[in-house]
């Protein structure tokens, strides 16, 4: 009996010890373990840095090399961008505190400018237009008139062709004419 109440009493603290590994702070979401959030680091921690060997930190997002780096306790934000080899081209740098300490676990995603733009659209509450030199597939089907057939040829074609000048020339994809161009123009953009 006494070995099922220890039992029971570590598991409730393991639960409790794994339910604070993800706080909120300042509007931005630090992580441990994995999420779905931008791994931000907070511009105002003044934690000190863990007293570990080495932690492992997950890069991903707009980085040259995406992946689980380890590095020295108390690096940094910009540490971890270096050790995944720098940001692509596409990177929204300004919404990143390089200076940041990184935890062991952390998940660092460095977003891109379109998704820096729609978040915040949403943030304020606009209605956002899509990216057509940057929307998925699965994005484009929420179009109408786009169903799956067409938002592959939208994406073939832009790959193609390196992308779109004007909304206007997403009518050169093969059956996107003025129709579907008149349904859609409202909510798109380059």
């Amino acid at each position: 009996m006494k070995k099922n109440c220890k039992k029971w009493i570590l598991l409730f603290a393991l639960a409790c010890l794994c339910a604070g590994c993800a706080r909120r702070s300042g509007g931005v979401v630090i992580e441990k373990g994995s999420g779905t959030d931008f791994g931000r680091s907070n511009p105002d921690t003044t934690e000190e840095p863990q007293k570990d060997t080495v932690i492992g930190v997950y890069v991903c997002g707009e980085v040259k090399k995406p992946g689980v780096y380890e590095l020295e306790p108390g690096s940094r934000v910009a540490d971890a961008l270096a050790a995944a080899g720098g940001a692509t081209g596409k990177a929204a740098m300004d919404s990143l505190n390089l200076a940041g300490y990184v935890e062991d676990g952390q998940k660092i995603k460095i977003p891109s400018r379109a998704e820096e733009k729609r978040a915040k659209r949403q943030e304020a509450g606009e209605p956002g237009l899509l990216n057509i030199n940057e929307a998925s597939a699965q994005e484009f089907m929420t179009l109408s008139g786009i169903g799956e057939s067409k938002a592959g040829d939208i994406v073939a074609y832009r790959e193609k062709h390196g992308g779109f000048s004007d909304i206007s020339e997403i009518m050169n994809v093969a059956g996107i004419k003025e129709g579907i161009f008149n349904r859609i123009k409202d909510k798109i953009t380059t």
